[in-house]
């Protein structure tokens, strides 16, 4: 296994592949810059550069092919060159553990591109859940749940008589020391929506940072194990959906194979997630139990103290 990756000619392809799985988690919260020559490409809002002056700045730094992995994996690619990563468990025990990799087998699962998702997820998991913070809603935010809340109560609109809801709904505005404003006309509420909408999508780079800056709190605390766990279990299942040999795999209507949701709980046992020897029995059901507590859990307002961007 490699310990570190270095993006030279004679092994590039070979260390994109080992990510594979990584980049297709991460890619789902953050944007890709593809890999496409012959157009010129823009790095983070900076330098523009023409294929030849990539191809040049290749030449001269290896690393700088990262840019064609998604902003989540690099942050995890630097960690990893830099042995920030886990020391609970290694990639000799992953081997030796022979129930796990039958399981990975079984599922059509690369072996060592899964070690470095488990790497990833475990890290990502931990950063989020032990070390992470509780912020406030984002302006963004809450000005996207008032618009998506009221174009699903819209009935019709007609440009001479205005919107007809098919509920009734009201905004309030309470001002400290002042007399509360209501807005409850369908029009007006229509028409709020509808420019806030379009205002939205119309932001250039420096507002969007604006409108999703999150304020931390200040009395965050680390979640406790059990839900920890489930995330834990998540991201893990939510890859298993993207991959059509595992999918093909499942019982019709199942969400989950049996063999998915034991290989899972055992990397729960693996991790030293828990110390919970039921794990090993997928007839226990223990990690089920775990998923269906916390089924509605929402993290949408806490972040990662490491992946700041990115959350599940």
């Amino acid at each position: 296994m490699i310990e570190r990756f270095e993006f030279k000619k004679e092994n590039r392809s070979e260390e994109f592949a080992l990510l594979k799985y990584v980049d297709t988690i991460a890619k789902r919260y953050t944007s890709h810059i593809s890999d496409c020559y012959g157009e010129n490409i823009q790095i983070s809002a900076g330098k523009t550069y023409t294929a030849s002056e990539m191809q040049e700045l290749f030449e001269q730094d290896p690393l700088a092919y990262t840019i064609y992995l998604c902003s989540i994996t690099k942050i995890f690619v630097k960690r990893f060159n830099e042995k920030r990563l886990t020391h609970y468990f290694s990639y000799e025990d992953y081997i030796k553990d022979d129930e796990i990799q039958k399981l990975i087998k079984y599922l059509e699962l690369d072996r060592d591109k899964f070690w470095f998702l488990l790497l990833f997820i475990y890290d990502y998991s931990e950063s989020l859940c032990i070390n992470g913070y509780d912020v406030a809603p984002c302006a963004n935010e809450q000005l996207y749940k008032m618009v998506l809340a009221i174009q699903q109560i819209v009935k019709d609109f007609n440009e001479h008589t205005g919107a007809t809801l098919n509920k009734d709904a009201k905004i309030t505005l309470s001002i400290k020391g002042q007399k509360s404003i209501v807005i409850d006309n369908p029009t007006a509420l229509h028409l709020l929506a509808e420019t806030i909408d379009q205002r939205l999508d119309d932001m250039d780079l420096t507002e969007t940072y604006r409108m999703n800056y999150c304020k931390r709190l200040p009395d965050s605390k680390p979640m406790s194990d059990s839900p920890h766990i489930f995330y834990f279990a998540q991201m893990f299942l939510q890859l298993f959906n993207k991959q059509k040999s595992i999918v093909d795999k499942r019982k019709k209507g199942a969400k989950h194979s049996v063999k998915e949701l034991e290989l899972v709980s055992r990397l729960v046992y693996f991790t030293k997630l828990s110390t919970n020897k039921k794990l090993l029995d997928i007839e226990s059901q223990t990690l089920k139990a775990y998923l269906k507590q916390y089924k509605t859990l929402n993290l949408s307002l806490r972040r990662s103290n490491i992946y700041t961007s990115f959350w599940i």
